[in-house]
């Protein structure tokens, strides 16, 4: 899609979001699997039990912003070789709110304890 929207005249918004979109992606599923992650070490490790699920959704996304800002700002290069963009470091920004929210929202409607 990237190569299509960069040949047609489209309106530079719609471009920028376009180039993004992996940015917000990657920081919400990145977000999202170390959350698992996190779940299935405080099942396993004796430690993490005393863990709530509050902090593990804060860590998670920490993780992850760690990651996803540090890999924006290439402090190092693990995601590939890529190129700064301000747009892409709002838009993994962005990803990281909103998976939090989510996150948040969800603890209040599942007991994961339970799970």
């Amino acid at each position: 899609m990237r190569p299509w929207v960069h040949q047609s005249e489209l309106v530079e918004i719609f471009t920028i979001f376009v180039n993004s979109l992996p940015n917000f992606l990657e920081a919400v599923l990145g977000t999202f699997v170390i959350t698992g992650n996190l779940f299935l070490l405080k099942r396993r490790v004796k430690v993490m039990e005393k863990l709530n699920d509050q902090t593990i959704y804060l860590i998670a996304t920490l993780a992850a912003a760690v990651y996803v800002i540090l890999q924006e700002f290439k402090i190092h290069n693990l995601g590939g070789a890529n190129t700064y963009d301000p747009y892409d470091v709002v838009a993994s920004i962005i990803g990281l709110i909103t998976v939090f929210t989510i996150l948040k929202l969800n603890g209040f409607l599942v007991n994961t304890t339970s799970l």
